[in-house]
């Protein structure tokens, strides 16, 4: 497994110090409720590991949670339980207390199933960086439960880059505007729980791009930067000629569209469909009152209708909840590719799939997580060129001393 992995399983343990400390329950500050939400939605591997990650730091930056000391073994497992993400459900539900899975966890680092780093941030410093990463801690949801990462182009990664720009001023990138809207809370997820009404099926429509990784956040942000034009759901709802402008469509995690963006983007002879979970739930727009409307899918308005628009090629189960994306690889289908896995936490530090993105009229990339194990393979490499030529300047970012210039 890698290192981010056993990192961010770390930090779990961080995360839930302060109900094992009886003396920590006593300070002034405490951990938020929305922690253990979290907690949950990772369990079911409904968000990825860096979105969790995200609300550890939050509690690390802002002192709220200790962390311990643990002797450690001279054992080096590396095998991490799959118990692992079940606690973290279990304490999430109330099921655990925060002691007896605290015990579980202490027990993982003592026999150093669980490496735990000195820096527990994530930042520049990670190997597998390809963009400057860092926290943003200023953008978050009215309710204060939501952070986000920004990345930004590195100088010293500027030839690598250009692999992932030929061609890119006839590319467009669609951000899930509608989507980003439908995560609000009130809205519809608090609907599906059935902590609300009908009257959360008509949300308002967030103007703003600060979303997180259920609206593709990092995706956005890495191919708008590269230099990919950027337009919404909102430009092609109200005029879906605007596609025809463009030779390749890239779709995120566009969960939530009305008929006339479904409609344009399916009859586009050039999509990729990036993300699983698009064009999953049909909506209604009015743009007077600056509303969505859910109109059908997700089990609405009968339980038993998944997506909106009956859409043969739908590839949500079981891709969408495949976040560590390690064997990804694209498919073909009718005006399009898509992906089998949902790449918000590989995106940033995969230099094939960006490739694959790119150069995505070329099937060679759409497998090229099957050959990553051969990179060491001198006479591997001779054999394709193209391959190797993105791999050393891959090399060359990841090896470059000052990162966090």
């Amino acid at each position: 497994m890698n290192t981010l992995y056993f990192t961010i399983i770390a930090a779990l343990t961080f995360s839930v110090v302060l109900g094992f400390l009886s003396s920590v329950s006593a300070q002034e500050n405490s951990i938020p409720s929305w922690i253990k939400n979290i907690a949950g939605f990772w369990a079911d591997k409904q968000i990825g590991d860096k979105e969790f990650l995200q609300a550890i730091e939050y509690l690390i930056k802002n002192n709220i949670i200790v962390i311990p000391e643990t002797p450690q073994s001279n054992s080096d497992t590396k095998e991490i339980p799959s118990w692992i993400r079940n606690n973290a459900g279990w304490w999430s539900e109330g099921q655990i207390n925060d002691t007896t899975f605290i015990q579980g966890i202490q027990f993982l680092i003592k026999e150093r199933i669980l490496k735990i780093s000195s820096n527990h941030m994530v930042d520049d410093t990670l190997p597998e960086f390809l963009f400057k990463t860092y926290f943003d801690g200023k953008n978050t949801h009215p309710d204060g439960t939501y952070m986000r990462y920004i990345y930004e182009l590195k100088p010293e990664g500027s030839e690598l880059y250009e692999e992932y720009t030929v061609g890119i001023k006839k590319h467009v990138v669609v951000f899930p505007t509608f989507t980003h809207s439908a995560y609000t809370s009130p809205g519809f997820y608090d609907y599906y729980k059935k902590s609300c009404d009908k009257t959360c099926l008509s949300i308002n429509i967030r103007n703003d791009f600060d979303g997180g990784y259920q609206t593709s956040n990092a995706g956005w942000q890495i191919l708008t930067k590269l230099g990919y034009t950027g337009i919404t759901d909102i430009d092609i709802d109200k005029n879906p000629k605007i596609l025809d402008e463009y030779d390749k469509v890239i779709l995120l995690h566009n969960e939530y569209v009305t008929q006339k963006e479904f409609d344009a983007i399916t009859s586009h002879p050039n999509v990729i469909y990036l993300y699983p979970n698009a064009l999953y739930a049909k909506i209604d727009v009015d743009y007077d009152s600056n509303t969505i409307t859910l109109v059908r899918g997700h089990g609405y308005p009968i339980s038993n209708i998944t997506n909106g628009f009956n859409w043969k090629f739908d590839n949500t189960h079981p891709y969408e909840f495949d976040a560590d994306c390690l064997n990804w690889q694209f498919y073909p289908i009718e005006k399009g590719i898509m992906l089998n896995c949902y790449p918000e936490d590989r995106i940033w530090h995969d230099p094939f799939l960006l490739k694959a993105i790119n150069d995505s009229e070329n099937s060679f990339w759409w497998t090229i997580s099957k050959k990553y194990d051969n990179f060491e393979k001198e006479l591997f490499l001779d054999e394709n060129k193209m391959m190797l030529s993105i791999y050393k300047k891959y090399q060359k970012i990841i090896n470059y001393k000052s990162l966090n210039e």
